[in-house]
């Protein structure tokens, strides 16, 4: 029996309101290609606490060769709006007295101005964030811990990811999973 539904963040419950990524290649003067692997190298460090989000950019900055201004790109990054929709299935799921997670890859100075924004702590049991747990999707532990600190099994979670791997990572550890492409196809999928 399904007792929790674990989502991403980032693609699930909030939206880029545009493409970010696309948006600070095109202000760098750099090929999209290069600015987004030049980015994920910085991210995978940033998102398990290695460095800080001012390290992240300047050290992107740098490897790119370009001087241009952090704040301008920090705040390119939180341009994000919550996915209502969403949240409507977050809130019915939770009615049904079925408990609710987030489970994201993220950096702590951009997730926590997200979870004061939009009210995260309020519309979720538990969040866990790779910064703080210094392990990250699609790493196995990092699925268990969030099924633990619930107080369930793995087999009886959904995980809610647009990501296919790390779905496909979820569902190594016995949850169900869902690749997330519409909340409209979620809620016909969760069957909750």
């Amino acid at each position: 029996m399904i007792k929790a539904v674990i989502f991403d963040y980032g693609g699930v419950v909030v939206r880029e309101k545009g493409p970010f990524k696309k948006i600070i290649a095109k202000k760098l003067r750099v090929s999209f290609k290069e600015f987004k692997k030049t980015l994920r190298f910085w991210f995978n460090k940033w998102k398990i606490a290695q460095i800080n989000e001012k390290e992240l950019w300047a050290n992107t900055l740098k490897d790119l060769n370009r001087n241009f201004r952090i704040d301008i790109l920090k705040k390119e990054i939180r341009n994000q709006r919550i996915n209502n929709s969403v949240i409507g299935i977050v809130k019915d799921i939770k009615k049904k007295g079925k408990k609710v997670a987030i489970l994201s890859n993220t950096g702590k100075e951009w997730f926590n101005d997200q979870k004061k924004k939009f009210g995260l702590d309020r519309l979720f049991d538990l969040i866990v964030v790779s910064f703080e747990e210094g392990t990250a999707k699609p790493e196995k532990m990092f699925y268990e811990i969030a099924a633990k600190r619930l107080g369930i099994e793995p087999k009886e979670c959904v995980f809610v990811d647009d990501n296919e791997s790390n779905v496909r990572a979820a569902e190594k550890t016995g949850m169900k999973g869902i690749v997330y492409k519409s909340a409209r196809d979620l809620k016909k999928r969760l069957k909750i």
